[in-house]
């Protein structure tokens, strides 16, 4: 009985990732061919600035950004995470994401944008999050380090990305000739402070902590 549960948890899975796999994919509604083409037949000239003394999640989001990337399409962008680095990439005509801290040093008004839409006076925190797009620049923060992840998940979910289950197993991640970014705009804040699962005393916490934040679960 066990085996059969399994075999058709795994079977149900593996359709929906299969239905998940497009030819091109656009994060954001379609900007009337001016979309920013992110990689395209496995190539890719992106680069991912993210502070050198970014936080933990922070830095995660945006190592697992260049990752499923590159799982989508093929190609994996650069990270620029050292002054010079983000200098250069400061200068760039190509697709360049800013996450977390830099995203709002490069652009002063995200800010603004995300202490308007989060929680007032919340009693343990205000989570918030912003993904938007500027010509070829595209940014991604929250309002703590936890928030720039789930705004990096927020844009790879737009991509079809899925976390079912903890680990590889229940990971659908689509594959795509082309990933694009049109006009994307989204600032959002969840109503509730606390987004959790428990887990029993024998349950297995593997990866645990990467799911919770990659469906926009909370400490």
């Amino acid at each position: 009985m066990r085996l059969r549960r399994f075999m058709s948890l795994a079977a149900t899975l593996l359709l929906t990732c299969l239905a998940s796999a497009l030819q091109a994919q656009t994060a954001g509604s379609a900007a009337g061919g001016d979309d920013l083409v992110i990689a395209a037949s496995g190539r890719t000239e992106a680069v991912i600035v993210v502070s050198p003394s970014a936080g933990p999640w922070e830095k995660r989001a945006a190592a697992d950004l260049a990752k499923y990337i590159g799982l989508m399409s093929g190609a994996t962008p650069a990270l620029a995470d050292t002054p010079d680095a983000i200098a250069a990439a400061q200068k760039a005509a190509t697709p360049v994401f800013f996450v977390g801290a830099e995203a709002l040093r490069a652009e002063s008004s995200l800010m603004g944008r995300l202490d308007r839409v989060a929680k007032k006076e919340p009693v343990v925190r205000a989570d918030a999050i912003l993904a938007q797009r500027k010509g070829n620049r595209v940014f991604l923060a929250g309002t703590n380090d936890e928030s720039h992840y789930f705004a990096v998940a927020h844009l790879l979910q737009a991509w079809g990305c899925r976390w079912y289950l903890p680990t590889e197993f229940g990971e659908c991640i689509p594959t795509h000739t082309a990933l694009k970014v049109g006009r994307l705009d989204h600032a959002y804040a969840p109503p509730f402070e606390v987004r959790h699962y428990w887990l029993s005393w024998n349950a297995s916490a593997t990866v645990a902590e990467e799911f919770r934040r990659r469906n926009f679960m909370s400490t």
